[in-house]
């Protein structure tokens, strides 16, 4: 689930939060290696930041707004949209909704399902 940030343009992605298996070897290797704890426990909560938090664009995180809209009474993130409908209220926009999508794709925002849908990752 990726949880907006009282209205800024940060978003957290609580799937990715939960896995917490590569940060304790991360952090068993390292306080194995320097036997250093808090170097150990820092380096592990850098990871899982890295990981989870995602810093959008102002038109990123209009995106994500407008599917919000589209899914009206509904849960967005439970929901899949029409992507259709997601580049219909783009149509007259001087952004590039294609690279908009293809961008919020990549930082595991948007995940796309069958039937031409778009639906925000959980």
């Amino acid at each position: 689930m990726c949880l907006e940030v009282a209205k800024t343009r940060l978003f957290i992605n609580l799937t990715e939060a939960k896995k917490v298996a590569d940060d304790l070897v991360i952090a068993a290797v390292v306080m194995i290696a320097t036997q250093n704890l808090p170097l150990a426990a820092l380096l592990a909560a850098a990871r899982k930041i890295r990981e989870t938090i995602r810093v959008l664009s102002e038109d990123e995180t209009e995106v994500v707004r407008v599917i919000m809209g589209l899914a009206g009474g509904a849960n967005a993130y439970e929901v899949g949209i029409s992507e259709q409908d997601v580049r219909s209220a783009y149509k007259d926009a001087e952004v590039d909704i294609n690279k908009l999508l293809d961008a919020l794709q990549t930082k595991k925002i948007l995940v796309t399902q069958r039937g031409g849908l778009v639906r925000l990752v959980y």
